[in-house]
């Protein structure tokens, strides 16, 4: 039986590092005592702290999955064989490649330990993944501190969260801070959400107002995109219409590079406004840009 280990990228505690739970190493355990395979990243913290595990208790059947080349390894402590997941050609992103190695761990697992916190995108795209080839996934919900056995999409409804729309007021405000005259204002109220996402981007580019006051407009426009409503939303509508494996895996990378999925529904600029924020932000913010964390002796750093 092969396992696909699926965890969240960085985990915030106070007053302390977070560890493995009791309860997931005993289910660690009770996997190697089967003689499972571990399919684990070399990338997120959780896959760091399993890593740290099955090196300690000496086990071999372990293969690290990494999103790139073969010189892009993070963090292999056993050792083990690994394999990499390359994308090439217009259009690859950082994104891709990790959606390409999560991709290949999806189809190449029986079942699937998912370590979550119950917000990160890449976690909960991958259960719905995983789901979709009707695989098993023991979920621990770290939050919660509880166990959930997911079988079906419908299983993780409870997690996608609402769809969160701009209100009239916070339409007004970001165009007043911009300084839109008030006809206008009234306008683009009345328009359609793609219209008025476009306007209000178009409105903050063009401002004669500080950077600072462009990445707090951009960054109420993006608390408005809730990744794993759309992502339940788009696998539970291509899995109700019979899509295919394929079609479903596209959706989920545009998803997930912030591009729109389509369907004839109202196509939200967000890749755009995305990458204005992350401009912007690193113009502001530089040293925010160096993040990584140490585990052991290696020091490991994120895109």
């Amino acid at each position: 039986m092969k396992v696909f280990v699926s965890g969240i990228k960085r985990i915030e505690k106070d007053g302390g590092k977070w560890a493995l739970p009791d309860c997931v190493c005993a289910y660690l355990d009770e996997l190697m005592a089967d003689e499972a395979e571990f399919l684990v990243d070399d990338q997120s913290i959780v896959a760091a702290l399993v890593q740290d595990y099955l090196k300690s208790s000496k086990y071999k059947k372990v293969t690290v999955c990494v999103a790139g080349g073969k010189n892009w390894t993070k963090l292999n402590l056993g050792k083990w064989d690994e394999n990499h997941s390359c994308v090439h050609g217009w259009g690859s992103t950082v994104y891709s490649h990790g959606i390409e190695r999560d991709f290949s761990m999806i189809e190449n697992a029986d079942t699937c330990l998912a370590i979550w916190d119950g917000k990160d995108f890449n976690t909960y795209a991958n259960m719905l993944c995983i789901c979709v080839l009707r695989k098993p996934v023991k979920l621990y919900l770290i939050n919660e501190g509880r166990w959930i056995d997911v079988n079906s999409i419908e299983d993780l409804s409870e997690f996608k969260g609402p769809n969160e729309e701009l209100s009239e007021d916070e339409i007004f405000d970001v165009m007043t801070c911009c300084k839109v005259p008030n006809e206008t204002m009234r306008s683009v109220v009345k328009e359609d959400d793609e219209y008025v996402y476009q306007m209000l981007l178009d409105c903050i580019n063009q401002a004669d107002i500080a950077l600072e006051k462009k990445l707090e407009l951009l960054t109420l426009l993006l608390t408005k995109q809730n990744l794993n409503h759309e992502v339940f939303c788009s696998v539970e509508r291509a899995v109700k219409h019979g899509k295919s494996w394929k079609i479903i895996k596209h959706d989920v990378r545009a998803i997930a590079d912030f591009r729109p999925v389509g369907y004839g529904e109202t196509e939200i600029p967000w890749n755009e406004i995305r990458t204005n924020w992350y401009v912007i932000d690193k113009i502001v913010h530089p040293r925010k840009y160096a993040k990584y964390f140490v585990f052991g002796n290696k020091k490991i750093t994120f895109e």
